[in-house]
């Protein structure tokens, strides 16, 4: 499957998704037969389309231009000349991806924004300064016909603790409402780039057996199956982007995110999950589009959920450990907004007040003399 079939194929998953979605309770009439017409004038053959049901992505909400929440944004509208610039966002309003990257090596960290550099990034950035992963992201915005783009280390002065910080805390928001969010997954930092060839790495089985043709199965016809296995898991949960604890929310908050992995790619929105290979069941992503759908039912749901955000939390890695609570700090706003029904129902760095004595209950399992106390974070908390 080659970057534009890829492209392609995440376009049409994208108008599915706008299709099938729901606003006001409207449904379209036309919705099948435009859906027929686009598969009928696609270039792509049927093994490279994007296989998705229809009727789970009613669950999707449309994505309106609205306000852009971050304080600047990447612009595109010169890009074809190979120059972008940050912009600020005040004002602005319009459709926008998000970048979900690993940084890399801290000794070879990217192009970055800083207090000395940003007023040449708002004059103009040349695209052949930039690593391969943000200029893939620009192409698949181009694409798209998207005309703005976040990358956090462009869009937010990274020598500035005052902006981080509040910029930080937008972050639910920038993600949430972002078109799509991009997550560079295959990546393991912003020289590698996501976007490649790749070959299909799938054994194909044909099964024959026979099904009855009538309620007392008196006869028989012949019935024939064909199963494809990609024998490259899509998704390991092992790619580069799932050991950094920043990626963590940024998986979780967003509507619609499209993960671009070793041999395949994955779309993922409120409806579930769609590969080239179908529909694919995955818990986390399941849990994913109940949390960012509706609020949990029930506290247990909740708990158990949060628990699971911590283990996930303590198995990436993080290159400074103050920003351990920053990096899921959107999140846990999400959680809070979204649980306003349970009475008393507070985030406390790193604990909630309805289960306060069960989050005070933790311990050390292995001691590191060199390990110290983080700043402004209370020791009674797991995150200090």
């Amino acid at each position: 499957m080659n970057i534009n079939q890829q492209l392609d194929a995440l376009k049409d998953w994208l108008e599915i998704c706008g299709k099938r979605s729901v606003e006001a309770g409207e449904h379209s009439d036309n919705d099948s037969e435009n859906s027929d017409d686009d598969s009928e004038n696609s270039d792509d053959d049927s093994e490279n389309s994007i296989r998705a049901s229809g009727d789970p992505h009613d669950s999707c909400p449309k994505v309106n231009s609205l306000a852009i929440p971050a304080k600047r944004i990447l612009d595109l509208a010169d890009a074809a000349t190979g120059i972008v610039r940050i912009v600020e966002a005040a004002g602005r309003t319009g459709r926008y991806v998000a970048l979900s990257h690993c940084w890399g090596d801290p000794t070879r960290h990217p192009i970055k924004s800083t207090q000395a550099t940003m007023n040449d990034h708002m004059s103009g950035i040349a695209m052949s300064s930039l690593p391969r992963s943000f200029t893939d992201a620009i192409r698949v915005c181009l694409h798209l016909d998207i005309e703005y783009l976040w990358i956090d280390c462009l869009c937010i002065v990274q020598d500035d603790r005052d902006e981080w910080f509040t910029e930080a805390e937008k972050m639910s928001k920038i993600y949430q409402e972002s078109y799509l969010t991009v997550a560079a997954t295959r990546a393991q930092n912003s020289e590698h780039g996501f976007l490649f060839d790749f070959t299909e790495d799938t054994v194909q089985y044909r099964i024959v057996a026979e099904a009855p043709l009538d309620e007392e199965m008196s006869e028989y016809r012949p019935f024939h199956a064909t199963y494809k296995i990609n024998h490259e898991s899509s998704k390991s949960h092992s790619a580069p982007l799932d050991k950094r604890v920043w990626c963590l929310q940024e998986w979780y908050l967003p509507l619609r995110v499209v993960e671009f992995c070793l041999n395949d790619i994955r779309f993922l929105c409120l409806g579930g999950v769609d590969t080239r290979f179908g529909r694919e069941r995955d818990q986390r992503a399941h849990t994913r589009a109940i949390l960012r759908g509706f609020a949990f039912k029930e506290e247990h749901g909740f708990r158990t959920f949060w628990e699971t955000v911590r283990k996930d939390l303590f198995e990436r890695a993080l290159t400074y450990p103050s920003d351990k609570l920053p990096a899921i700090a959107g999140l846990a706003q999400m959680l809070e907004e979204k649980h306003l029904h349970i009475p008393n129902h507070k985030y406390l760095v790193g604990l909630w007040s309805t289960r306060i004595s069960e989050d005070l209950s933790w311990t050390v399992l292995q001691f590191d003399a060199a390990t110290q106390s983080i700043e402004n974070i209370p020791s009674w908390s797991w995150a200090s």
